[in-house]
């Protein structure tokens, strides 16, 4: 039984951390193995989404900071996405970035930037882009 307000706070700051990491750990994904008949020509598209985390760096703006390019105008995000794959021969289709809450924290590695990138790609290209932290989905 709660009897003062000292109780009431360290209750209360229980159940926040608790719901944080209910919240948390809903969030992690569990991506399927590619299936052996998948081979490296398929071209079908599969779905693709990746959650920027606080305080780590993407590979794309990790590839730009450590570039000679410059820029009349800064690119968007989603230019230099397509301009760091684009050296791969990946091509991206239908590329989205989504806010997902309109509160996120400030964790590094823990709490996502509070939006997702989302995209499709061809089957050839799936574990390049795992390699690079998307998560690919094989199974609609």
């Amino acid at each position: 039984m709660v009897t003062n307000k000292t109780d009431i706070t360290v209750l209360l700051t229980f159940l926040v951390l608790a719901l944080s990491l209910f919240l948390i750990s809903g969030c992690s994904t569990t991506v399927p193995s590619t299936p052996s008949n998948l081979n490296n020509s398929d071209d079908s598209l599969f779905p693709i989404d990746y959650t920027p985390m606080q305080c780590n760096v993407t590979p794309w703006n990790a590839w730009l900071s450590n570039s000679s390019i410059r820029f009349i105008r800064a690119p968007t995000e989603q230019e230099v996405i397509t301009m760091f794959y684009g050296q791969y021969n990946v091509t991206l289709t239908d590329l989205k970035i989504v806010n997902t809450s309109d509160v996120t924290c400030e964790a590094c590695g823990v709490c996502s930037k509070g939006y997702k990138i989302s995209a499709y790609i061809q089957g050839k290209n799936i574990q390049l882009m795992r390699d690079t932290g998307w998560n690919v989905w094989l199974y609609q």
